[in-house]
C-alpha cells in the first residue's frame, strides 16, 4: 500500500481516531499503530494490514449521520376509515414536510383540516399544507357539523406574498356565499360578497364568513398577508415585484459541489440567475457572473463549503443587460420573481480551498447515454459527429478520454502500433494501454480493475481512475446516472 491509498488512509484514521497523522502518503510506524488502534477499538484482526474488512468499516465510519427523522400519524377522530387514504409520514428534521391531501369524511360533519388536539374546534394544519414541527406528532381530524356553514379557506394561506398576487377564497358548505374585509373589521352578511380572487399589494387581513340560507353562519376566518420585499441583487440587476416566475428548484449535495435541476420557463430567452445565501430569507449572490443561458435545465455550484447549510432561489431574466451608447449608460437586466427558497446542507465536500487568484473552479456534467455533456454554462458534443456517449461497462464508467483530458486543458497521446494512451494534465502523466490493466502513473506501477477499450473506435477509459490520477475531483449521481467532475484551470 503506497501513495494515494496510504493518504487514504491517514486522512480516515484522522477523521474517526484524531489520529493526528501527517497525510504524507508514508506507511510508516505511526500510521500502522494508529491502524492497529483502529482495528482493536472496532473488533477488527489487529495485523496493521488495510484489508477489506477495515476499509469496510473505514467507510462506515466516515459516511455522515443521517438527519434525524420524525413519525407524523393521523387520526380521523370519528370519520369513516374507507373514506381516508392517508398514512403515516416520516419527517425530516427542519424540513417542512408536505401533509396528506386526502380528506376523511364523517356523516353530519365537515372535515376543516387537522390539529395536534383530539378535541379541537379549528383547523392548525390543512389537508396538503407543510407541517414543520421537529418532534413525532398525532394529528386528529378537526370536524365541523354541517349544520354551520364550513369556514371560509384561503388560497394561498395566511404569509408573505409577492406584491400582486391573488387571493381565492372557498368554502366547502355547496351554494354558502362568502363575505368578507379587507380593512380588519369583522365581516357581516352586508359585507362584500365574494366574487373573483382578491388581489393584495400591500400588508392585507383578509377576514370572511360563509353564509346559506337555514345555517349557521360560519366562523370568521381571518388570513394576514405581508408583502415580500422587492429585492436589488448583488449584481446589480433589479426584479419586478409580484412576478412569480413559478419555476421550481431542486439540487443534490454531492461529495464535490451541488448540483440544481429545473423546468425550463416556456419561451425564455435571456436565461436564468440562481442566488445563494448563508442567510435564511435573504437573497445572496449570483452563483455566476452571467446568465444560465435559457437551453439549460441544470447547473453545478462548485464554490461551497463543507458542512453548511445554504439558501437558493432562482429567478427567470426577462431583459438582459445592454449598454445606452448615446448616453454612455448601462441599462441592467430586468429578472422575474424569485421560486420558493431551498435549503441545502452540504456534508464533506473533498474539494481543494478555494483557488488563487487567476485561477478559476468549473465543472463537466455527463450522463451515461447521453452525446452532449455541459461544460459550466455551455453544452457541448462529446465527441462531435460520432454520437458517443458514456457507457457502464462492469460497474465502471467509461468515457472517450480526449473529451475529458482536453476540456481540462491536458493533452492525449496515442501510440498506435504499441495500442498505448498518454495522458498528460495538471502536472500529472497516466499511462494506459489497450486491454491492460497494468499502467504507470507518474512514473509508477498502478492497475485498473476494467481495462482501456477501444469501442466504435474511440478509446474508452474508466473516467474515476482518470480523473482521480490527474488530481481532480469527480462524483457519481446514482438518481439520475450522472457524473460530476470538478477542476481548477487558469482564467482565459
Amino acid at each position: 500500500m503506497e501513495g494515494e491509498d496510504v493518504k487514504y488512509v491517514q486522512w480516515g484514521l484522522n477523521k474517526i481516531m484524531s489520529a493526528g497523522l501527517d497525510v504524507d502518503g508514508i506507511f510508516g510506524w505511526a500510521s500502522e499503530s494508529a491502524l492497529e488502534s483502529f482495528q482493536r477499538t472496532y473488533g477488527l484482526e489487529v495485523d496493521g494490514i488495510f484489508g477489506p474488512a477495515s476499509r469496510a468499516k473505514m467507510q462506515e465510519g466516515l459516511i455522515p449521520a443521517a438527519p434525524k427523522t420524525y413519525s407524523v400519524a393521523y387520526d380521523i377522530n370519528g370519520g369513516a376509515l374507507s373514506s381516508f387514504t392517508g398514512t403515516a409520514q416520516t419527517k425530516t428534521h427542519d424540513v417542512a414536510l408536505a401533509l396528506t391531501s386526502s380528506k376523511p369524511t364523517r356523516t353530519g360533519y365537515t372535515f376543516i383540516g387537522w390539529s395536534e388536539s383530539k378535541t379541537a374546534t379549528s383547523a392548525t394544519y390543512q389537508a396538503g399544507g407543510n407541517f414543520t414541527k421537529n418532534a413525532d406528532t398525532v394529528l386528529y381530524a378537526v370536524w365541523q357539523p354541517l349544520s354551520s356553514v364550513a369556514s371560509p379557506t384561503a388560497n394561498p394561506t395566511s404569509g408573505e406574498i409577492e406584491s400582486g398576487a391573488k387571493i381565492t377564497l372557498s368554502t366547502a358548505t355547496a351554494g354558502a356565499t362568502i363575505h368578507y374585509t379587507t380593512n380588519g373589521s369583522a365581516p357581516t352578511t352586508s359585507s362584500t360578497a365574494y366574487s373573483s380572487p382578491i388581489t393584495v399589494t400591500s400588508a392585507t387581513t383578509i377576514k370572511a364568513i360563509a353564509a346559506k340560507s337555514g345555517m349557521t353562519n360560519s366562523p370568521v376566518a381571518t388570513y394576514n398577508y405581508t408583502i415580500k420585499a422587492e429585492v436589488t441583487p448583488d449584481d446589480g440587476s433589479v426584479t419586478i415585484p409580484g412576478k412569480q416566475n413559478g419555476i421550481k428548484l431542486t439540487a443534490i449535495s454531492t461529495d464535490v459541489a451541488v448540483k440544481f435541476d429545473w423546468t425550463p420557463v416556456s419561451g425564455n430567452k435571456w436565461g436564468y440567475r440562481i442566488y445563494r445565501s448563508t442567510t435564511q430569507g435573504t437573497e445572496g449572490i449570483s452563483i455566476t457572473d452571467f446568465p444560465i443561458p435559457a437551453n439549460l435545465s441544470q447547473y453545478v455550484d462548485v464554490n461551497v463549503e463543507s458542512y453548511k447549510t445554504y439558501y437558493y432561489t432562482i429567478r427567470e431574466v426577462l431583459t438582459e443587460a445592454s449598454f445606452d451608447m448615446v448616453n454612455v449608460e448601462i441599462i441592467d437586466e430586468v429578472l422575474g420573481g424569485a421560486s420558493e427558497e431551498l435549503t441545502i446542507s452540504t456534508y464533506e465536500i473533498i474539494i481543494p480551498p478555494p483557488p488563487p487568484p487567476g485561477i478559476i473552479r468549473s465543472f463537466i456534467l455527463m450522463e451515461i447515454n447521453n452525446e452532449m455533456m455541459q461544460v459550466d454554462d455551455k453544452l457541448l458534443e462529446i465527441d462531435p459527429g460520432r454520437g458517443t456517449t458514456p457507457l457502464n461497462l462492469n460497474g465502471r464508467v467509461m468515457v472517450p478520454v480526449r473529451c475529458v483530458v482536453e476540456t481540462v486543458g491536458g493533452l492525449v497521446g496515442w501510440d498506435d502500433a504499441a495500442r498505448k494512451v498518454t495522458i498528460d494534465a495538471n502536472g500529472h502523466t497516466v499511462i494506459m494501454w489497450l486491454n491492460q490493466r497494468d499502467i504507470l502513473v507518474d512514473g509508477a506501477n498502478a492497475t485498473v480493475d476494467v481495462v482501456p477499450q477501444s469501442i466504435n473506435d474511440r478509446t474508452m477509459l474508466p473516467v474515476r481512475f482518470v480523473v482521480e490520477n490527474i488530481d481532480y475531483d469527480i462524483t457519481w449521481i446514482g438518481s439520475t446516472q450522472q457524473i460530476i467532475i470538478v477542476f481548477d484551470h487558469e482564467t482565459t
